[in-house]
């Protein structure tokens, strides 16, 4: 990654140096820019299923990927005589923006779960042996006092 900043400054600041960046092939500059978007790909996936997808994460995420992608791959969606020339200008430049746009707004729109402040330790009616939050089995097996333990493989005794 330094490798990479310090080549940018060079060539930024040399034109020698800039002169050689053209003449590296097509098919390297694909497979990093591939390279590149998965791993963005895979970011926003995690960032997504980190605290597990609801189904109000998957509605903001699915409707705001389709209708960007819709707008981006239907030639002329923002055209016409019933789109003000602003939409058509602000929307149309980019299926990034109608995607961010659209995220925003459903995730300002959409209701949320209420979240309950789990009881303290010892408050009666909290569900657990010591009074403190109940912790939920998982594809881990039963978690026990915070900790994950994994449940033994049934295929191999």
């Amino acid at each position: 990654m330094v490798a990479a900043c310090l080549i940018m400054l060079c060539a930024g600041l040399m034109p020698k140096v800039a002169f050689v960046l053209p003449g590296i092939p097509k098919a390297v500059i694909g497979g990093a820019t591939i390279n590149v978007f998965a791993t963005i790909t895979m970011t926003g996936v995690r960032l997504l299923t980190k605290n597990g997808l609801s189904q109000r994460t998957a509605s903001v995420a699915g409707l705001s990927v389709a209708l960007g992608m819709g707008i981006a791959l239907t030639s002329g969606a923002l055209a016409g005589p019933g789109v003000p020339e602003w939409a058509q200008g602000v929307l149309g430049s980019s299926s990034l923006v109608v995607t961010a746009i659209t995220a925003i707004v459903l995730n300002l729109v959409l209701p949320g779960r209420e979240e309950v402040e789990p009881a303290g330790e010892g408050a009666p009616g909290s569900g657990s042996p010591a009074g403190g939050p109940r912790l939920a089995a998982g594809a881990w097996g039963h978690r026990a006092q915070g900790r994950r333990e994994r449940a033994p493989c049934r295929a191999h005794p």
